[in-house]
């Protein structure tokens, strides 16, 4: 599922479960330094990105990932109303400039 966000959105993706302390890592299309896929990293909850997802709201910020720095969004997820896990979509800020080119050259 992950795998295939990233491919449509061209943006890295991860779901995290809910655990007692925090959010956990389960999928990811974020790289740790060796090119493994960063599963099992943890958001303890009080994390700003945990508070706001507790309280039901989205996370939209720059936030430190695995090993560089995002521009990020979260977003709840739920079943049956149920806070069970959250999703990430995010581009590290190092890309940020090519989007920029991108969207210079790029007519809509």
């Amino acid at each position: 599922m992950v795998d295939k966000i990233s491919e449509i959105t061209n943006v890295k993706t991860t779901l995290f479960q809910k655990m007692e302390h925090g959010y956990l890592r389960i999928a990811t299309t974020v790289l740790n330094l060796d090119g493994s896929r960063a599963v099992n990293t943890f958001i303890p909850n009080d994390s700003p990105v945990v508070k706001a997802i507790e309280n039901g709201s989205d996370y939209f910020g720059r936030a430190y990932v695995v090993n560089d720095w995002y521009l990020t969004a979260y977003r709840p997820i739920k079943i049956d109303g149920n806070l069970v896990g959250m999703l990430f979509v995010g581009m590290p800020e190092k890309d940020m400039k090519t989007l920029g080119e991108i969207l210079r050259v790029k007519s809509f």
